[in-house]
């Protein structure tokens, strides 16, 4: 698994890319490679024929609010010292400031 490809300077992302391609080819078709990256042109090129799951920013907006949610209303701290509008509130930042999660 290699999360943040797209986030290597283009030299190092080559290199990492020919590594992997080399591994691939030497194995008998037990090595599995999953790649998270943004959609890049030369990743997207390089790996068009595999299976591409794309996932979008504000696909995880439910689930963050969830968790949130989750972490203030378990919290007895601040269950005691926020009002639930105030957590309501919380969680509404997140999730607009949460974009990019």
């Amino acid at each position: 698994m290699v999360d943040g490809l797209d986030e290597c300077d283009h030299e190092t992302r080559q290199e990492l890319m020919a590594a992997m391609e080399k591994l691939r080819l030497a194995d008998s078709g037990l090595l599995k490679i999953f790649l998270a990256s943004r959609n890049d042109m030369d990743l997207a090129d390089a790996y068009q024929g595999g299976y591409h799951i794309e996932v979008c920013s504000g696909d995880n907006k439910n689930d963050i609010e969830k968790f949130v949610e989750f972490k203030l209303n378990g919290n007895k701290w601040c269950q005691k010292y926020f009002l639930s509008s105030v957590r309501r509130n919380i969680v509404d930042i997140f999730k607009r400031k949460g974009q990019g999660m």
